[in-house]
């Protein structure tokens, strides 16, 4: 199993991940066609997050023509062919990725490059960060519904309106 780093735009991330997908250029095809089932691809925003937001699980990989990206559609024909599938996504919530995305060590990382292959150590380092960071957004998402006790007291309440 291989690691990948997939950079891109908010806009473009948003619409890669509600539809389990990511697609790269020409000048990416040669590490494109490297990638595997079961290969894992992290997901970095670019300005204004700077950081990791979640990552994936490679399905398949395709060539599509046809456009797809806003951009794309823009210009009529697509701009990044080399589509990448996922079987499953691991991501913040939208509204997070501003104040809980992971932001890695830039040594290494060449910002230029849309797709690029990722150590196996810094993957795990950054596997375990992104999911402590949802951990937490779990758990303060935890905080904020109501307690058992609580939630059978509107109950009773309720059922003593009602009578």
């Amino acid at each position: 199993m291989a690691y990948w780093l997939a950079i891109g735009p908010s806009e473009n991330w948003k619409i890669g991940i509600k539809n389990k997908l990511w697609a790269v250029g020409p000048p990416q095809s040669k590490s494109w066609e490297k990638i595997e089932p079961g290969d894992t691809v992290f997901f970095y925003v670019t300005t204004p997050v700077k950081g990791l937001i979640g990552y994936g699980k490679v399905e398949k990989t395709r060539v599509k023509e046809s456009p797809f990206w806003p951009q794309e559609k823009e210009k009529g024909h697509a701009l990044w062919p080399f589509q990448i599938t996922f079987s499953e996504v691991s991501c913040l919530d939208q509204e997070d990725w501003q104040a809980k995305a992971v932001h890695p060590e830039r040594k290494g990382i060449v910002f230029q490059r849309a797709f690029q292959p990722v150590d196996t150590n810094r993957a795990k380092q950054w596997l375990s960060t992104v999911e402590l960071s949802r951990r937490v957004q779990s758990n303060s998402q935890l905080r904020s519904l109501p307690s058992l006790g609580n939630i059978s007291q509107l109950l009773q309440r309720r059922s003593a309106e009602l009578q």
